[in-house]
């Protein structure tokens, strides 16, 4: 199974959105979690026919990056974008936490609090 990169998320989500990111996907209610800003999925369509989706890193006037689930980023030239759209949905795998035990998910829990940085 191939995560997300989470290398400074922590810094922009909470712990608790974080799991309700990671458990929505298997609640099926896009209400119950929300998207960390910056981490918005988005899906572009290109004059060539890709179908590319990740979130976006930066933007500027006549390109924008955006970075997929294994971390690989992709410049596109703004020109060559046929269509853009922003899912409602998180980039984590639906059911992430589904087949973890209780003692798993507590392990995985106290392993990114214990990476969060207090200012």
């Amino acid at each position: 199974m191939t995560l997300p990169r989470l290398a400074g998320s922590l810094l922009l989500a909470t712990i608790a959105t974080i799991v309700a990111s990671a458990q929505q996907g298997a609640q099926q209610h896009p209400q119950a979690a929300r998207i960390a800003q910056g981490f918005a999925t988005q899906s572009f369509t290109t004059t060539d026919s890709r179908q590319l989706t990740g979130s976006v890193v930066r933007e500027g006037q006549d390109e924008v990056i955006i970075r997929d689930l294994a971390g690989a980023g992709t410049t596109l030239r703004k020109a060559a974008v046929v269509s853009r759209s922003v899912s409602e949905g998180s980039m984590m795998p639906a059911g992430l936490v589904d087949t973890l035990s209780v003692e798993e998910l507590a392990s995985l829990l106290a392993f990114l609090e214990s990476t969060v940085r207090v200012p």
